[in-house]
């Protein structure tokens, strides 16, 4: 199963049109903020861009960014599924998913408090095998490829928390412009791609094991 990683597109889509039509996979998964505070409308033009260039399932969270709006959103009968507070199988894999981003200075428009992050995380329902999941989540776990330049961690510790309990397999994620790459946390695989409006984004190969790839779109 070869999943192609976006994150933090913020209106860049004609990278993110260029990401698509370059690669091969069998799913697109985006890590959110497809918008700079922009609309649902704007997020939704996003997507039917990406539909327009592939017709693999296409899975997302909102980001910090995006309108609180989004939250309810989805396009199932167009194989385009909000992961945020679900949990989805695809083949042999079950994709879980939470958006929006722990507290930040900026009074973004979906920000949760690191209690709301547990309550969110702790009530999806539905039957999954830890070992066989993909978390995606648009904040990092903290002390993992959230790392501003100050060398400050901003992540979420109950995202944290919970990887250190339920151990998924992966957890893919953005957020942290800075702080693209991937680390192992408990055997858990972190990814971060960086942001798409930079033209990253990263290659995830999972079959008898999971093997990432940062990639830079020129």
């Amino acid at each position: 199963m070869i999943f192609l990683l976006m994150s933090d597109i913020h209106n860049r889509y004609d990278r993110m049109v260029r990401i698509v039509r370059k690669e091969v996979f069998d799913a697109v998964i985006i890590a959110g903020d497809f918008t700079y505070g922009g609309s649902l409308d704007d997020v939704s033009r996003a997507l039917r861009m990406i539909r327009e260039h592939t017709d693999k399932p296409i899975y997302f969270v909102p980001g910090n960014c995006d309108p609180a709006e989004l939250l309810e959103f989805g396009l199932d009968d167009d194989g385009i599924y909000n992961l945020h507070g679900r949990v989805i199988r695809i083949g042999h894999l079950y994709l879980l998913g939470i958006g929006g981003s722990n507290i930040t200075p900026f009074n973004t428009p979906i920000e949760f408090t690191e209690d709301e992050i547990r309550s969110i995380l702790n009530s999806i329902g539905g039957e999954y095998r830890p070992e066989k999941t993909i978390l995606v989540s648009h904040v990092p776990p903290y002390n993992t490829v959230d790392i501003l330049h100050s060398g400050v961690p901003v992540g979420s510790i109950a995202l944290r928390e919970y990887i250190d309990r339920v151990k998924p397999l992966a957890v893919l994620c953005g957020h942290v412009h800075e702080s693209s790459g991937y680390t192992q946390r408990g055997g858990t695989l972190i990814v971060n791609p960086g942001p798409v409006m930079y033209s990253r984004y990263a290659i995830i190969n999972i079959d008898d094991t999971i093997i990432p790839e940062l990639r830079l779109e020129y």
